[in-house]
Order: structure tokens, then C-alpha cells, then sequence
């Protein structure tokens, strides 16, 4: 997976998390659904040549898509959101869950969660989204995006 010139991702400023995040984690969501033969198409606005500026003129509903549409052979179509997270665990904003809830009543949300410090991956539902984040407190990044910050274990991991 991908080196960085940077340090502790938990550390950057907000334009440096939107550089790098995603990318291993995609590489290992896609790796994940190979091996285990899912059927899967990129589905988020950044499977586009869209810029950041182009996309933050658009309605929330559609930028905040979930990263892919899959299915397994014999299975139903879900949606597949895709995160990363390391040492400091899982962060994910209040207006990404908000949408996977709008997204969840078209069809089931999934969650995949990359593990960029142990390379360790984890696959559950939306609703287990919710479980993992009820009582925690909401916290507040410096661009004043709200977020939840979910402890790496509370998350059942497996080898990718």
C-alpha cells in the first residue's frame, strides 16, 4: 500500500487528510472484494473527473454517495462506503452518517474500514455503524465538521 511524506494522518490539516485519505483503503476494499468474489462498481462522486470545487456545488445527497455498488454472486446489491482509520481509530463525520441513512433507505449500506496501522480490515452494516457510535461524544474537527472518533477495539478485525 501507499507511503506518505506525511507523518500522523490524525495530525494534518483538513486539506492534507483530503489528499491522501481513501486511497489504501480503496486498494484494500477492492483487493477484499476480488478474493471474495464481489461484484462491484465505483459509485462515489470520486470515480469522476469532478474537482473538489465542482463537487462542493452539488447537493450534499450527491456528493456524499457511498464509494461502491456490490454484489455477491447469488446475493443482493448493496452499497459499500469505504474508510480508513489507524492508532487514533475511526473517525466519521456527522454529515456521512447522515447520508448513509438516507442511502440505507434505497438499499443496504455497508461499512469497510482499512486499517492503515495494523493492515487489518473490517467489513460490517450501517447499523452496526450505529451501535459502534451510540454514547460516544461528538467531537469537532478544524474546519468545524462535526465527527464521532470510534476506539479501533470496538471493531471485530480480519486479515485482508
Amino acid at each position: 500500500m501507499g507511503n506518505y511524506e506525511i507523518g500522523n494522518f490524525s495530525e494534518c490539516s483538513t486539506r492534507e487528510r483530503m489528499r491522501y485519505s481513501g486511497k489504501d483503503s480503496e486498494r484494500a476494499a477492492e483487493q477484499f472484494l476480488h478474493r471474495n468474489n464481489y461484484h462491484f462498481q465505483r459509485y462515489g462522486l470520486d470515480s469522476s473527473n469532478t474537482t473538489m470545487n465542482e463537487a462542493m456545488k452539488l447537493a450534499k445527497h450527491l456528493r456524499l454517495k457511498p464509494d461502491y455498488i456490490c454484489k455477491q454472486l447469488g446475493g443482493e446489491y448493496f452499497l459499500l462506503e469505504v474508510k480508513a482509520c489507524g492508532q487514533h481509530g475511526l473517525k466519521i463525520k456527522l454529515e456521512s452518517i447522515t447520508a448513509l441513512r438516507q442511502w440505507k433507505e434505497k438499499m443496504p449500506v455497508m461499512i469497510f474500514v482499512y486499517n492503515g496501522t495494523t493492515k487489518k480490515i473490517a467489513l460490517f452494516t450501517f447499523g452496526k455503524l450505529l451501535e459502534l457510535i451510540a454514547g460516544l461524544n461528538v467531537q469537532v474537527w478544524d474546519d468545524g465538521k462535526e465527527f464521532y472518533q470510534i476506539n479501533c477495539g470496538t471493531i471485530t478485525w480480519q486479515e485482508l
